[in-house]
């Protein structure tokens, strides 16, 4: 404990930690500050324990201290604790590290040694006591002021260098005055200088990385001084302890010591003062200590062999014999010494060892060679089953394969089977309700044969027209009503079968009969429209029963008619000589109360001949009304499986390409950009067969012919091999520079942006002057700000001056133009603003993922078709592209997170496009106001004089002038002369 405490800045002088003060306003408190003021110290006794302990805690947090000794010093009594609070008030008047600097380097100047003026004298203190206070301020001080002192422009540590290799010149030149003197122990503070430094872990960085740094200190071992020495070996210790090649770089510079010194070997002048007999038990513990850095640090045992065998020339091992029996030595220093011993390595027992590993390896190498064959043969093993596996995949694969054809062969034969049942059913049917209307017909025939014979025929002369007249009957003399005869007249060459067939309307009364006998049987009536020609016409229906040939005849069948109103006039259906088309008309039944109720056609039909209507308008039909049957039938058979309009894009799609479906898969499979347009490919893929489709298409592939045109397109293109796979290539080849062209350039335009927002200076130095105009506005209301979000740019032009005319970014931009004339080029250092603002990073993302993906199906496709030139040739000149737009991609995503972060934005949830944006906003505003201001210089000055008059010379001018007032509700006047 009184050794960690030796001087009040806690540094231990043997190699222990470094422990520092706080500043002063963190350490005092306000009323202490005070006291301090008026060179008042409280005694240990006014002041209360609570504070006592409050400010001693405060003092401990700005010193790098273990927890150990943390726990040490709290331990220490309050009268201590108050004493070291009141030295650390008395030490508070510290010099800055820029001082000691300067001292330093005045002291080394040439000129001022050779001739010294009094300027040059002037503040220039003598060297030792500097060093003393250089030591003590860097023992003393926080870790913040020994940085300090070692960065730049500072550098202390190389200049304590360069006076420590100054010294002997500098010792044997006389000086040119007295303050320049070198004086004796200036080595030894010196080392204890870097000592100080050495204690940061920032300082001991800062030193390692000098490079003669290592090799002064070793020299400093051949210093008289025995602290001196002892400072350098613990210096050498912590340097032999880093893992960072310390140890190397210490042994390298004792070998430099032994070539300077001429040592015999290295190490000599360690042990010569090991073996002195005024050596300290703090030396020897720092050498041992050396030689376990030794062991420890060394990258391998080739090293530390090495190391060991200078040692052991040196002398080391009988300086550890004379420690381990030397009853004078202490324990600890007998443990260091009894583990250097543990630690030495037998080179005879490695050699025996090597021999021994070497045996073992050569029967495990012989093991091994035996299991390496065994793992060969169980590999051949391995392979060929692996081998009769695949051939028995493949063959069992080959069997469902067929076993799946036979499946789809007998479903597609019960299928037609089903189909020929049906149609065989239908044809049975058919054929049984033909003969049964033969049979039907044969005996009408018969009975009408039999009853002409037995009479004549009665002919009944023609209608007159009349609409409510009954319609011609034939009537037959034995009194028989031929049922269902037409009665037929000529209008205008156009035959019109006039049948009434309205169980509701009355029956005519029967006209009389006027009877004249034919001497031979009637022709037989004509056979009925549509009938298939060979039938003859239907013979007349039989006499009914208990009717005689001579009797009267029954009464006539009631009228059939088209229809109409009930109880009102029926129009009579007209059958044209030839088939017309139909008329697209919606028409009406019940004419009451219109128009209509008064027309009539039935004298137009008279008056016209439709001869040549009919040949115009004929329609065209085939020849044998049975093929037109079939013909019907077929097209409503049509089979589809897609859905309608999907089937019908893909017709349009179909016919939009103009390809026949053999052309298009021989183009698809060539890869034939030239037929084939990257658009149309990119249509085709919308129509990609799905399973459900593909199920169905092969359900009824047997039926080619009945499939409509979209099911039979996708049919026909289900025969390319990976059609979709070819599809995707054509597309990606053909859009594959567009892409890359737009690609490429925007993440250029987003690497250059990123990096001018990174390192453009000026414009950092303009967000500077951003932040001290904010602050001084808002910090007396709001506080200080460490600086502002993008979107306060636009705020800048919302703070207005009291004109309302000058904004805060006008301002600023005079301000730059005035004071920071060097700020004012800073948009020329923003590379790509205006094209990284049209970036959107998701799109781009999306562009490179394709990319990326489309090579790898360009790679998988180049193995499938190792003979289509045109997949070869591009995936040579694409692949190369590709990876450099993905390497440059991956740059862009990093500088990218970069320069949000570097602006506090969350580079998920940001766009370049506004990002990059807001920055082109601000560029642009900030043109603009620059403009403004220059406009307002150049614009000539007016000045409104104001003349101000008296109240006589005001009277005076306006005597005369009378006012016009409204009547007083007092005076009652109406006007007022002005002045009076």
């Amino acid at each position: 404990m009184q050794r960690n405490l030796s001087s009040f800045g806690f540094a231990q002088e043997e190699g222990q930690e470094h422990f520092g003060f706080p500043d002063e306003e963190e350490s005092l408190s306000p009323s202490s500050s005070q006291d301090r003021s008026r060179g008042i110290n409280p005694s240990f006794s006014e002041i209360p324990k609570q504070e006592i302990d409050e400010r001693f805690r405060k003092l401990l947090e700005g010193m790098e201290l273990s927890p150990s000794h943390e726990q040490d010093l709290l331990a220490m009594t309050d009268e201590r604790k108050w004493k070291l609070i009141l030295k650390d008030q008395t030490r508070r008047a510290n010099l800055p590290p820029e001082y000691f600097a300067s001292q330093l380097q005045r002291h080394l100047d040439p000129n001022v040694r050779k001739k010294p003026s009094k300027k040059h004298l002037t503040g220039l203190e003598p060297s030792l006591p500097t060093l003393e206070k250089l030591e003590v301020a860097l023992r003393s001080n926080k870790s913040s002021w020994v940085e300090e002192f070692v960065d730049h422009p500072n550098n202390g540590h190389q200049l304590l260098l360069a006076y420590i290799s100054d010294l002997p010149v500098a010792a044997s030149t006389k000086p040119q005055a007295p303050v320049l003197a070198r004086q004796p122990g200036e080595h030894h503070v010196c080392i204890m200088c870097l000592k100080a430094i050495f204690s940061a872990d920032y300082g001991f960085r800062k030193i390692l990385a000098e490079d003669d740094m290592l090799n002064t200190i070793t020299l400093s071992l051949l210093n008289e001084n025995a602290k001196t020495r002892l400072a350098a070996l613990q210096m050498l210790v912590r340097a032999a302890g880093d893992p960072h090649d310390g140890g190397v770089a210490v042994m390298d510079a004792f070998h430099m010591l032994s070539v300077t010194a001429r040592e015999p070997t290295r190490f000599y002048t360690l042990m010569r003062l090991l073996k002195e007999s005024a050596c300290t038990v703090e030396f020897k513990q720092a050498a041992l200590e050396l030689s376990s850095a030794f062991t420890q640090n060394a990258a391998d045992l080739n090293m530390i062999v090495y190391w060991q065998m200078d040692m052991e020339r040196a002398g080391m091992n009988d300086i550890i014999q004379d420690i381990v029996a030397s009853p004078n030595e202490p324990p600890e220093l007998k443990e260091l010494a009894t583990a250097y011993a543990k630690e030495l390595i037998n080179v005879d027992d490695l050699a025996t060892a090597r021999e021994s590993a070497r045996t073992d390896m050569d029967q495990a190498s012989g093991q091994i060679e035996a299991l390496q064959a065994t793992v060969a043969a169980l590999t051949r093993e391995r392979n060929q089953l692996r081998a009769s596996t695949q051939e028995t995949s493949v063959r069992s694969n080959d069997l469902n394969t067929m076993l799946t054809s036979y499946r789809r062969e007998v479903e597609r034969l019960n299928n037609r089977l089903t189909e020929a049942s049906g149609i065989i059913v239908d044809q049975n049917a058919m054929m049984q309700e033909h003969r049964s209307q033969l049979e039907q017909l044969e005996r009408e025939h018969m009975l009408l044969r039999e009853q002409a014979r037995a009479g004549g025929v009665v002919k009944v002369a023609p209608p007159t027209g009349d609409a409510g007249a009954p319609p011609p009957q034939a009537v037959i003399q034995s009194g028989v009503v031929a049922a269902g005869a037409a009665a037929v007249t000529q209008s205008g060459g156009a035959s019109r079968a006039v049948v009434k067939d309205s169980p509701m309307a009355p029956a005519a009364p029967p006209l009389p009969p006027v009877v004249e006998e034919q001497p031979t049987s009637p022709p037989p009536p004509p056979p009925p429209p549509g009938a298939p020609p060979g039938l003859s016409p239907p013979p007349p229906p039989p006499p009914p029963m208990g009717s005689s040939p001579g009797g009267p005849a029954p009464p006539p069948a009631p009228p059939l008619t088209s229809g109409g109103p009930l109880g009102g006039n029926f129009k009579p259906r007209i059958t044209p000589n030839v088939p017309l088309p139909m008329v697209n008309w919606v028409p009406l039944r019940n004419v009451a109360g219109t128009v209509f109720e008064s027309l009539t056609d039935e004298q137009v039909l008279e008056e016209l001949d439709f001869t040549e209507f009919e040949a115009q308008f004929k329609a065209k039909q085939s020849k044998d009304p049975l093929l037109k049957i079939q013909g019907r039938k077929k097209k409503k058979e049509t089979i589809t499986v897609m859905e309608t309009n999907r089937a019908k894009n893909l017709v349009i799609t179909a016919r939009r390409i103009g390809m026949e479906h053999d052309f298009l898969k021989e183009t698809i499979l060539a890869t034939d950009l030239t037929e084939l347009l990257p658009e149309h490919a990119e249509l085709l893929l919308n129509f990609i067969p799905t399973e459900e489709e593909i199920s169905n298409l092969e359900k009824h592939s047997h039926h080619k012919d009945r499939l409509d045109e979209a099911e039979r397109f996708m049919f026909e293109m289900l025969k390319v091999e990976r059609y979709e796979s070819r599809l995707r290539i054509i597309a990606y080849i053909g859009f594959f520079d567009e892409i890359l062209l737009t690609a490429l350039p925007q993440v250029e335009a987003v690497i250059s942006a990123c990096d001018g927002l990174l390192g453009s200076k000026s414009f950092h130095k303009l967000l500077e002057i951003i932040l001290a105009f904010g602050n001084y506005m808002n910090s007396a209301k709001r506080g200080s700000a460490f600086g502002f979000k993008l979107e306060s740019f636009d705020r800048l032009l919302d703070t207005r001056a009291q004109d309302r005319k000058v904004t805060l970014l006008h301002y600023i931009a005079e301000t730059v133009v005035t004071h920071y004339p060097q700020v004012e080029q800073f948009p020329l250092t923003l590379h790509g603003l205006d094209e990284a603002a049209r970036v959107s990073l998701q799109t781009l993302q999306t562009d490179v993922s394709g990319l990326r993906k489309g090579i790898d199906l360009i790679l998988y496709e180049r193995e499938k078709q190792q003979n289509n030139f045109v997949v070869y040739s591009f995936y040579i000149n694409a692949v190369h592209k590709v990876a450099k737009l993905s390497e440059r991609f991956s740059i862009m995503l990093e500088k990218w997170r970069d320069v949000c972060v570097a602006f506090n934005e969350n580079p998920k949830r940001t766009e370049p496009f506004d990002f990059f944006g807001t920055f082109q906003k601000f560029v642009s505003n900030y043109k603009k106001c620059l403009a403004d201001n220059k406009r307002r210089k150049e614009a000539p000055k007016t000045q409104k004089v104001i003349k101000v008059i008296t109240n006589d010379e005001f009277r005076e001018k306006f005597s005369d002038l009378q006012v016009d007032l409204p009547p007083h509700p007092l005076l009652g006047t109406t006007d007022k002369t002005v002045g009076k």
